[in-house]
């Protein structure tokens, strides 16, 4: 899935955010880095499917003079309205005051947060996206949020001495949907126990998904890999995507049988597909002409 990605800010630089999300390169997200916002218009985010905004409103390491604007806010709306998604992930909660439209998309905003410390990460039982994954604890900072949307779809807390705070969420908007992450200051928290289902790297791939949740390729690719490698049952990997057992089944029976041209789209057919109907248009065509002959005959057999 090409992916556009906003990261660098002035207290993360982008080598926390390429370094973090490498490994989910390995899953299929084709990643495009954008890390000068000078760079970044409505018409060309409008054709990626998924952003992952992991950057603070200012423009880099070097320079905190604000990015986004109100204007730009609205763009985002929008872009999520019409079907796409959004991964609002750590820093890109942060400074966007002045955006009030990119706030509200949100869900809920950084206010602040302590010097660096233990946080323990606790996923929400019970809920689909979390199957097969457990609290772990490192150290992070511990972003503290304002919630300004009651009806998110709340499935992560981050806890330290500092208390309790809603670390993960998903709220839709018009036809898309986004998906907001707290953690992952540091690279440590991308990549612990990568390969167990309760690291934060699971939740995150997770996390994109329930973002993009639309059924074109990228999604039923991904959850075949998911029910396949993870390590994670078929039916826990249909809960967390809010899908059943049976069409990840069916996905992968799909896929066994034409991996080239399995998942065309909409709007797109297989090449098969495309031969059968152009047959069949030929037999139409010949249908008629036989239908005309056939009527000629008659009409000069008549004036005979």
């Amino acid at each position: 899935m090409r992916t556009l990605v906003l990261c660098d800010d002035a207290a993360h630089p982008a080598s926390l955010t390429r370094d973090g999300l490498g490994g989910l390169g390995e899953c299929g997200y084709e990643f495009v880095w954008q890390e000068d916002p000078s760079e970044w218009s409505a018409e060309e985010m409008n054709g990626y499917p998924l952003v992952i905004v992991s950057k603070a409103n200012n423009r880099s390491q070097t320079d905190s003079t604000p990015w986004a604007t109100e204007a730009i806010g609205r763009a985002f709306v929008n872009y999520v309205a019409q079907g796409n998604s959004i991964l609002f992930l750590h820093s890109g909660t942060a400074g966007y005051e002045n955006a009030p439209s990119l706030c509200q998309l949100m869900g809920g905003i950084f206010t602040g947060h302590p010097a660096q410390c233990p946080v323990t990460v606790e996923p929400r039982a019970g809920h689909p996206l979390t199957v097969g994954s457990a609290a772990f604890t490192g150290k992070d900072e511990h972003y503290q949020m304002a919630m300004n949307d009651p009806n998110v779809d709340h499935f992560l807390n981050t806890t330290s001495e500092h208390g309790t705070q809603p670390g993960g969420w998903t709220r839709s908007e018009g036809k898309g949907r986004v998906c907001v992450f707290t953690p992952t200051h540091t690279v440590w928290y991308y990549l612990v126990e990568m390969d167990t289902p309760k690291s934060l790297f699971m939740l995150l791939s997770g996390g994109v998904l329930m973002a993009h949740k639309g059924y074109d390729r990228d999604f039923k690719l991904e959850a075949i890999r998911l029910a396949s490698e993870s390590g994670i049952k078929v039916s826990a990997v249909a809960r967390r995507l809010g899908i059943s057992n049976g069409i990840i089944s069916r996905w992968k029976r799909q896929l066994r049988e034409d991996e080239e041209d399995a998942f065309p789209g909409t709007g797109h057919v297989r090449p098969s597909e495309i031969e059968v109907r152009e047959l069949r248009r030929e037999n139409d065509r010949l249908r008629r002409e036989r239908d005309i002959l056939k009527k000629a005959r008659v009409i000069f057999s008549e004036k005979g």
